[in-house]
């Protein structure tokens, strides 16, 4: 998570210029869908009860603790950003 951070040559950074404004669109709107909890587990009973398959029951911790993950990730960079010394050449 952090090397696609920091390093803009790398991970989603370097992607979002390739992908369509409708897949940018859903990376945004995912984390609205993660952190409220409500939409994985309503996904995962739905699955769940239609294909009876127990697998589906990790849909719901899986996607809440990547969205919580994220979003803390994404805070702590802007947060350390400002303070971390500058390098000079």
């Amino acid at each position: 998570m952090r090397g696609n951070l920091y390093r803009r040559a790398f991970g989603m950074h370097n992607r979002t210029k390739y992908i369509t404004r409708e897949r940018k669109l859903r990376s945004y709107l995912w984390l609205v869908y993660g952190c409220t909890s409500v939409g994985p587990l309503l996904h995962a009973l739905f699955w769940f009860l239609r294909s009876g398959k127990a697998f589906w029951l990790w849909h719901f911790p899986a996607c809440v603790s990547l969205a919580y993950i994220t979003v803390f990730e994404v805070i702590r960079f802007y947060v350390e950003k400002p303070f971390k010394p500058s390098v000079a050449k």
